[in-house]
């Protein structure tokens, strides 16, 4: 049997050019020929990506894409080594207080934390490029305070936020992350 017999036996070359394999140039185009690039598909309908959680992350190679069932989002692999959220969609996340607070922020990059007591800031989980806010919340005691914050944030002059410690106050710290760092500004007190 001929390479272009085989072809055609497994409907890679078809009368009405719904799937075609360009052996010369490695295309293949989807009811269009020819094609522009590796891959064309010519329809009014979708394509289905392959999804997984984040366990099922294959070791990644720059130009991967993937749905993250564990996150609801699409992202891509990308030459700094790590899967990114394609997108800057708000996702929201209530952060879970404790006596040491860390914000996993692959869950959500909309972080909303009330303080009940005093706290340490861990440095966060699962960190990738982007823009990350944290909205700080006093109980109706207030009087809170982190007491400090992971070596991963970096604050302007290196001084970390003062927070507003009036019993409901709130404070938005927002961040802009290179991946490893988070780079923070704040505003205190908003009402």
């Amino acid at each position: 049997m001929t390479a272009k017999d085989f072809r055609t036996e497994l409907g890679l070359i078809t009368a009405n050019n719904t799937l075609i394999a360009n052996t010369a140039t490695g295309e293949v185009g989807v009811n269009v020929s020819p094609t522009l690039c590796t891959l064309q598909i010519a329809a009014n309908d979708a394509i289905l990506i392959p999804p997984g959680n984040t366990a099922q992350r294959p070791s990644g190679s720059n130009g991967m894409i993937r749905y993250n069932g564990d996150l609801s989002r699409v992202e891509y692999y990308y030459t700094g080594g790590s899967w990114t959220p394609i997108g800057q969609e708000v996702f929201v996340q209530p952060v879970t207080f404790a006596a040491t607070t860390t914000w996993n922020v692959a869950a959500g990059n909309f972080g909303t934390l009330t303080l009940t007591a005093n706290t340490i800031m861990a440095n966060t989980t699962s960190l990738s490029p982007g823009f990350y806010n944290l909205k700080v919340t006093q109980d109706g005691t207030g009087s809170r305070v982190v007491t400090s914050w992971g070596a991963q944030f970096k604050w302007p002059g290196g001084v970390a936020p003062v927070l507003t410690t009036n019993a409901n106050a709130v404070d938005l710290i927002t961040f802009v992350s290179d991946g490893t760092l988070m780079y923070g500004t704040y505003i205190n007190n908003v009402k």
